[in-house]
């Protein structure tokens, strides 16, 4: 029975037999070399004797030692190199070139998709480490590990997606620069527009990378992922059949353990334009995303100057809540700003609340904003209709309800200007550049020059108020030529016939509004309490102009209708509100004087006026 035999490669891994295979390699061709050397016999030529005979013998030993290393190397050289792969020859690479060993391997190139979740969730610790650094870990680690050859795109995936490294680059120090680079947003993750962005590089990779592969890191948040997973029930959507039919997909979760957050999700000030010495109201949204309620939250208001470049600035604590969170649903918290708390000088304020003890995710542990306090408002007031009573005046009655005596009020800094006509009609009399709403009271006529100023006022974020009256309804056609123009003006519907008593006792029309109106500026919050809607709604008003208001332009705020029960019919606009530009215009179907209303001598009509100018502004 004969015993197997050992492959060449085999015997080799045996330090003897390789020593002694490497004697032999350099033994035999020196052998053959000495047995079949060339035997040559010099004939002595007298004339050639003494010019060329050591030149000859010089050659001739050249010759002799490179055939002698030829024969040598041919046989040393292959079995040197299978004596290299061995495993007893590995201590002595070591010395040579420490560290791990390196293969070739034979896979196909392959074009490799590397995708980052930069959502704000990726920022939760565990174990001293975010997602974040494990996610750029791993994908580092993919980098370094790839085949010679292998090209790479990087996609980074916020709110949008932003092809950080388009590719396919085989500059794997560059991709691993811009990896580094990437930072987290503060926001959520778009992984609808993820999956067609990766659809779209699958297709355009070139054919020189016959393989393709997806690496999409990630915490797997059901918030982001909920809708787009596959589902048994349900066919699998098209994004991902497109994806799996053009490449490898590897989704790596990054996210060791599901995590209990509590966030402020929200913070805003009631009143969007604080007044020096006002009051003023902060509310944040705070939600607590666990199975379990959260109790005894602390939570903490901070007000400050916002930092100067290239400084921290400093927030200062002024009051804390203790609250309880119920699982998954979100809580509104006020804070009123005490009287010693309240804004005391003008310009730029920043605002911080911050959660006291923060979590595992503390980047949505506190939520600021930045708010500019005001300490005044100032307002022009054209007046459209001259008298040598005052109180005749268009406009009159509304500067005394802004600011009583030329004064402001508090809590209603206005500071009315009143011009004629004729100085609304001079730009240099008439600067409106400082001014942050303009209110036109019974203006008869406008000139483009005009109109364009008022529009300059809307696209800077003022307001534009118009108050009608008989001059407006006198000259209905005008306004609706040059200020409604279509639907392209400045007003939002055209104005119609004047809607009148029928005589000595008919009571008129008054104010309505509906409960989500009154739950708004510039009702809000002025006209909360009963008794100061029933002073609001019981107002007396004689006449006013037919608003053609169309449908969907424009946001009611009061309307008209009959006093008298066997007279009531549709609601007619009152005062109606639109968005114009960055700016907001207003208009008031009736007078801002007495001439068709008794509203300016009635405690209700200061009240609104200020809140108007507010909101309009």
């Amino acid at each position: 029975m004969h015993s197997p035999s050992l492959p060449l490669f085999a015997l080799l891994s045996i330090p003897a037999i390789a020593g002694g295979a490497v004697v032999a390699a350099i033994a035999v061709p020196i052998l053959i070399h000495l047995l079949f050397r060339q035997r040559v016999q010099i004939v002595e030529w007298a004339a050639m004797r003494f010019l060329s005979v050591a030149k000859k013998k010089s050659q001739r030993r050249i010759d002799k030692w490179l055939l002698l290393a030829t024969r040598i190397l041919v046989v040393l050289l292959p079995l040197l190199g299978m004596i290299a792969a061995t495993s007893w020859a590995e201590p002595l690479w070591q010395k040579i070139k420490p560290g791990a060993a390196e293969t070739i391997a034979n896979a196909q190139r392959t074009h490799h998709i590397l995708v980052l979740d930069q959502s704000l969730s990726m920022s939760a610790k565990a174990d001293e480490r975010s997602r974040w650094e494990v996610a750029v870990e791993k994908a580092e680690a993919a980098i370094r590990n790839a085949n010679p050859g292998d090209g790479f795109t990087l996609l980074a995936l916020g709110n949008q997606v932003l092809p950080v490294v388009p590719g396919p680059s085989n500059d794997l120090e560059k991709v691993v620069a811009e990896l580094r680079a990437l930072k987290i947003t503060h926001g959520t993750a778009d992984f609808s527009s993820g999956l067609a962005a990766i659809n779209d590089v699958l297709s355009r990779s070139p054919k020189s990378y016959p393989r393709r592969q997806v690496m999409l890191f990630t915490d797997l948040q059901t918030v982001a992922w909920g809708g787009l997973l596959p589902k048994p029930e349900t066919p699998t959507p098209e994004l991902w059949t497109k994806l799996v039919a053009r490449g490898d997909l590897a989704i790596v979760d990054c996210a060791k353990d599901e995590i209990e957050n509590t966030a402020i999700t929200a913070l805003s000030l009631y009143d969007p334009l604080p007044l020096v010495n006002d009051t003023a109201t902060v509310t944040a949204i705070v939600q607590h995303f666990g199975k379990t309620p959260r109790q005894r939250v602390r939570l903490e208001l901070l007000l400050g100057r916002p930092p100067e470049p290239g400084t921290e600035g400093s927030l200062v604590a002024v009051e804390q809540q203790v609250i309880d969170l119920p699982a998954n649903e979100a809580t509104p918290v006020r804070f009123t700003l005490s009287e010693t708390a309240r804004f005391r000088t003008a310009g730029m304020h920043a605002i911080q609340i911050r959660i006291v003890e923060p979590d595992d995710l503390p980047a949505d542990d506190s939520r600021a904003l930045t708010v500019e306090v005001r300490d005044g408002l100032p307002c022009v007031l054209v007046n459209g209709k001259a008298s040598s009573t005052p109180l005749q005046r268009a406009a009159e009655s509304l500067s005394d309800a802004i600011a009583p005596g030329g004064k402001s009020r508090p809590g209603h800094p206005g500071r009315p200007r009143v011009i004629s006509l004729e100085e609304f009609t001079d730009a240099t009399v008439s600067d409106l550049s400082n001014v942050d709403c303009v209110f036109l009271c019974d203006v008869p006529t406008f000139t483009p020059s005009q109109i364009a100023r008022l529009d300059a006022v809307l696209k800077r974020g003022g307001g534009v108020v118009f108050g009608l009256g008989p001059n407006a309804a006198a000259n209905a056609e005008h306004y609706n030529r040059v200020l409604f123009a279509d639907g392209t003006g400045l007003l939002p519907a055209k104005l119609g016939s004047v809607v009148a008593t029928t005589g000595s006792d008919d009571p008129g029309f008054r104010l309505v509004a509906d409960d989500l109106a009154f739950r708004q500026p510039p009702l809000a919050p002025e006209f909360q309490e009963a008794n100061a809607r029933g002073g609001l709604t019981s107002v007396p008003f004689s006449k006013y102009v037919k608003l053609e208001l169309p449908q969907g332009k424009g946001r009611r705020i009061l309307s008209f209708v009959p006093v008298e029960a066997k007279n009531e019919g549709k609601p007619e606009p009152a005062v109606v509100e639109w968005t114009r530009h960055r700016g907001r215009v207003v208009v008031f179907t009736s007078t801002f004087n007495r001439e068709w209303n008794d509203w300016s001598i009635l405690p209700t009509y200061p009240v609104f006026a200020g809140e108007l100018l507010r909101f309009a502004a």
